[in-house]
C-alpha cells in the first residue's frame, strides 16, 4: 500500500489539528485557535517548499506568472482565484471598516485574509498529493480523526466536559440541554464536517475486505451516527441523507460489481440513514418540531425565512460586489423583528444562513457568479473522472460528499473547519486526472 510522503504527512497533520485543536483559555476558544494554526501552518509549509525548491527561487515569480498565464480559463484554480480575488475587490468597496472585512469578525475569523490563506492551502495540496498516495490511507485517516470528534462528542452527551462547555448549545423550553460540539465548537460546524467525512466511511465499507477493519469502521461509523443525532442539525442530516444516496446509486451502478454482501451491508447502513429513527429522535416529530413555533417563542427556522428575505430584498442595494466581507452583522440589525423573535433570539444575525445569499451579500452577483461556475467546473471534472474505472469509488467519494455539501450549506454557512475540508476535496479533484491516487 502507496505510503505517504513525509510533506503529505505535515499537510495531513495540520489538517487534523484545524479539526481536533482548540484554546480553552483562549477568547474565541475554537475559531481564533483554528485561524492561528491555518495561518502559522500555511507559513510554515510555505518556507518548507521555499527551502526545497532553493535553487529555483530567483527564477520562481517569474515561474508563478508563466504557470498562471497558461491556466484555462475554466479550470478549477482559475475559477478558485477569480473567486477569492472577487472577494478581495468587494474589500475594496467595503460598506463599514475595512479591517472587519480584512481579518474577520471575532468569532468567526472568515476575512480575506482566511480566504487567501485558504488559496494557498488549495496549491499547497494539490502540489504535494499529486505525488502518488493511497485513497485506503487517506480514509483511515479520516477514519480515526472521526474517531476523536465522536468520543468526545459522546463524554459531551454525557457530561464529561470541561467547565462551563457542558449546556451551551440548548433547545429552549423543549426538554434538550445539550447539543454536542465536540472540537469543532458549535453542533452545526459539527454537522458540517460529519457531511464532508461520511463518503470516506462509505468508501471503506464498499472496499475494506479484513474483518478485523470492518468491525472498527462499522463501530466508528455507528458512533459518529450518533454524533450527527446529538448536533440536532437538520441541515446535517439531510446533507448526509443526500451523501447516503448519491453514493449507493453509484455503488449499485458501478461496472466492476464487489460482491452481494458487501452491496447488502452498505444498502443497510444507507437504509439506516434513512431510517425514522433520527428524526424522530432529533428533528422530528418531537422536542425540536416544537422548537420551531410555540406561542411565547419562535422557532430557528421561521427566523431564517426572515432573514432570506431581507437579504435577497437588501442585495439589490449593492448588486454587483455586495457589502463586503462580514459585514452582514451591521446590516441585519435594520431588519424589523417581532417582539417574539426578539425574545427568541436577541442577536443580530452575522450570517443570512444560505450559501448562496451569503455570498450575494459579501460580494454580489459577480462572486456568486464565479461560484456558481466553480461549482458547475468541479461536478464536470468528477463526472468525467468515472471513466477510470480504477478510481471509480474514489471520484464517487469526492462527488457524493461534495454533493452533500451543497445541499447542506444551503440552510448553513462555511466555516475555517468547512472549507479546510471543501479545498481539499477540490484539489483532490484536480489531481485525480493525474492517475497518482491509489486506489
Amino acid at each position: 500500500m502507496q505510503s505517504f510522503t513525509w510533506m503529505q504527512k505535515i499537510i495531513l497533520g495540520l489538517l487534523a489539528l484545524v479539526i481536533l485543536g482548540f484554546n480553552y483559555w483562549g477568547i474565541f476558544v475554537f475559531e481564533e485557535f483554528k485561524f492561528q494554526v491555518l495561518i502559522v501552518g500555511i507559513w510554515v509549509l510555505l518556507l518548507v517548499l521555499v527551502f526545497l525548491n532553493r535553487k529555483k527561487c530567483k527564477k520562481m515569480v517569474k515561474l508563478c506568472i508563466e504557470w498562471f498565464q497558461d491556466l484555462p480559463v475554466w479550470s478549477v484554480e482559475f475559477l478558485l482565484i477569480s473567486f477569492v480575488s472577487v472577494l478581495a475587490v468587494s474589500v475594496l468597496f467595503n460598506y463599514s471598516a475595512a479591517h472587519t472585512s480584512i481579518w474577520g469578525a471575532g468569532n468567526r475569523y472568515m476575512g480575506i485574509l482566511t480566504w487567501v490563506h485558504l488559496l494557498i492551502w488549495f496549491f499547497l495540496v494539490k502540489r504535494f498529493f499529486g505525488d502518488k498516495f493511497s485513497w485506503f490511507k487517506l480514509s483511515y485517516f479520516f477514519n480515526v480523526v472521526t474517531l476523536c470528534v465522536g468520543l468526545y462528542a459522546a463524554l459531551q452527551k454525557i457530561g464529561l466536559d470541561l467547565p462551563g462547555f457542558y449546556g451551551t448549545f440548548t433547545v429552549p423550553g423543549t426538554g434538550i440541554y445539550n447539543r454536542v460540539f465536540s472540537t469543532l465548537g458549535h453542533p452545526n460546524y459539527l454537522g458540517m464536517f460529519i457531511v464532508l467525512i461520511l463518503p470516506f466511511f462509505f468508501y471503506l465499507f464498499v472496499n475494506e475486505k479484513r474483518r478485523l477493519y470492518q468491525i472498527f469502521n462499522y463501530f466508528n461509523f455507528f458512533l459518529i451516527y450518533l454524533t450527527l443525532m446529538w448536533t440536532l442539525n437538520r441541515g446535517a442530516w439531510i446533507g448526509s441523507i443526500v451523501v447516503s444516496v448519491v453514493y449507493l446509486i453509484g455503488v449499485l451502478l458501478a461496472k466492476q460489481k464487489k460482491n452481494g454482501w458487501q452491496i447488502f451491508k452498505f444498502v443497510v447502513v444507507c437504509l439506516l440513514m434513512f431510517s425514522l429513527f433520527t428524526p424522530a429522535w432529533s428533528f422530528g416529530f418531537g422536542e425540536r418540531v416544537r422548537e420551531d413555533r410555540t406561542l411565547d417563542r419562535m422557532g430557528s427556522l421561521e427566523i431564517r425565512f426572515n432573514e432570506w428575505k431581507f437579504a435577497s430584498q437588501k442585495i439589490w442595494e449593492r448588486p454587483i460586489l455586495g457589502f463586503g466581507l462580514e459585514n452582514y452583522r451591521l446590516i441585519s440589525g435594520e431588519r424589523e423583528r417581532s417582539d417574539l423573535e426578539f425574545i427568541s433570539d436577541h442577536r443580530s444575525s452575522d450570517r443570512v444562513h444560505n450559501i448562496f445569499l451569503d455570498i450575494l451579500m459579501n460580494g454580489g452577483f459577480l462572486a456568486l457568479l464565479v461560484y456558481l461556475f466553480l461549482m458547475v467546473k468541479v461536478v464536470i471534472v468528477l463526472w468525467r473522472s468515472f471513466a477510470n474505472k480504477e478510481l471509480y469509488f474514489v471520484s464517487l467519494t469526492l462527488l457524493a460528499g461534495f454533493v452533500g455539501y451543497l445541499v447542506a450549506i444551503q440552510v448553513h454557512f462555511d466555516t475555517i473547519s468547512s472549507l479546510v475540508l471543501l479545498l481539499l476535496y477540490l484539489a483532490l479533484t484536480v489531481v485525480l486526472p493525474s492517475k497518482k491516487i491509489v486506489a
